[in-house]
């Protein structure tokens, strides 16, 4: 319920959950540092194996995207930051 709470505020559609967030992170991670060690920390994994499932699928998803959907992120990112700015 707290998920539905904070999603509705952000005014995000139903099909985004932690699980997305835990894709792109692992990505993100991936992207700015090239170390599968501080990615598998990051996203408290023990297998280097998971973590590269993760960055993986959070790739082959980025590369399907098309420029709309990024333009859509980017609009949740700045009201994710807006919110957290606020706590």
């Amino acid at each position: 319920q707290l998920w539905r709470q904070f999603g509705d505020m952000l005014d995000m559609p139903r099909v985004l959950t932690p699980y997305c967030f835990r894709r792109g992170g692992a990505s993100f991670a991936w992207e700015e540092s090239r170390d599968i060690k501080s990615v598998m920390f990051a996203g408290r994994w023990s297998s280097s194996k998971t973590a590269s499932l993760y960055i993986q699928s959070a790739e082959k998803l980025r590369l399907s995207k098309s420029c709309l959907q990024l333009s859509r992120e980017n609009h949740y990112i700045g009201k994710l930051q807006n919110w957290v700015s606020q706590l």
